[in-house]
Order: C-alpha cells, then sequence, then structure tokens
C-alpha cells in the first residue's frame, strides 16, 4: 500500500513538473491599507518542488521607510492531475514578524484564486491587538497584472472591512 501511494504521489508530481501557476513569479507594485496608507511592495512566488510554493512579500511606505512583510508557502492540489494549472484547492501557510501566523484554504482557478483563513489563527503570547478573527485574501491575474484585495474581521470590529487592495506587475526574469 506504502509504494502504490509513492507512486500515486510521484506521478501526480510529475504531472505538475514544469507547469507554472499564475501567482508564480516576481512581482512589484503599489497598493493601499484601509484607503489611507500607500505603499509599494515586492512579492516573490518561487515553486520549490511540484504543488509547493515559497511565498515573500515586502512592503514600504511612500518614503522607503519598511512598513510590513510576510514569508511563508503556498501548497496547490488539483481537482485534475493531469492539467494541475486549471483549478483546484489552495493553501497559504504565512507567518507575520508580529507573533501570528496564519492557515488560509480555498479555491484557485486558471487566473484567479481566493482563500480564507475561517479562524486558523496561531498567536503567540506576546502579539498584538486587535486580534484576526478572519482573513480573506483574493487574487486575479489580467492583462500581466494581479491584482489583489484582502478583507478583514478583528475582534475590534462587529463586521468584516476592507483591508487592503494591489496592483502588481509581474517582473521579466
Amino acid at each position: 500500500v506504502k509504494s502504490q501511494n509513492n507512486n500515486k504521489r510521484q506521478k501526480r508530481e510529475s504531472n505538475m513538473q514544469g507547469k507554472s501557476m499564475f501567482l508564480e513569479g516576481v512581482w512589484t507594485g503599489e497598493g493601499k491599507v484601509r484607503n489611507k496608507v500607500e505603499y509599494k511592495e515586492k512579492t516573490t512566488i518561487a515553486q520549490i518542488k511540484p504543488g509547493v510554493f515559497s511565498f515573500n512579500q515586502k512592503t514600504w511606505k511612500k518614503d522607503d521607510s519598511p512598513l510590513h512583510c510576510e514569508q511563508g508557502y503556498i501548497r496547490v492540489f488539483p481537482d485534475n492531475w493531469e492539467a494541475p494549472e486549471v483549478g483546484g484547492t489552495i493553501e497559504f501557510m504565512i507567518a507575520y514578524p508580529f507573533g501570528v501566523c496564519e492557515i488560509s484554504t480555498g479555491k484557485y482557478t486558471e487566473y484567479s484564486c481566493k482563500v480564507s483563513n475561517e479562524g486558523n489563527m496561531v498567536r503567540s503570547e506576546r502579539a498584538k491587538e486587535p486580534k484576526v478573527e478572519r482573513f480573506v485574501r483574493s487574487f486575479e491575474y489580467k492583462d500581466n497584472k494581479l491584482t489583489y484585495t484582502g478583507v478583514m474581521k478583528t475582534n475590534a470590529a462587529d463586521e468584516e472591512e476592507d483591508h487592503l487592495f494591489g496592483e502588481l506587475t509581474k517582473q521579466e526574469d
């Protein structure tokens, strides 16, 4: 049984070999938090093995002072292993420097994805308030641009709020 599972996994991984996902690449651009704070951004998403990508995002204020960063991994589980780029389930596992780790899951298509953490946030005892209860990320790729939004619910708000949006351009290799 174990060798059969390994053979299935190897076949799936070989079907994904050499196929990219729309999120993959080096992206630069600008965004805005709560329609107030404008920022510059660089995000790098690189495949480290079939179905697994590293994620590194950094932002700066317009005056080039550091603002925020996130690091982690993205995993994809195609609905059809023969055509993995078409769509399936996606997971984001992201760590923040202020003492929080997030696990978000959702669906991806050929040119978009939407994930939500649905309460999957782990906090250190020194993580600052407010506590994020839900965060939803949406990405869409069109005309060499990656646009994204983030909607957030914290313990300090009664409802979800539009938290951020951005537009990034894929950089050439």
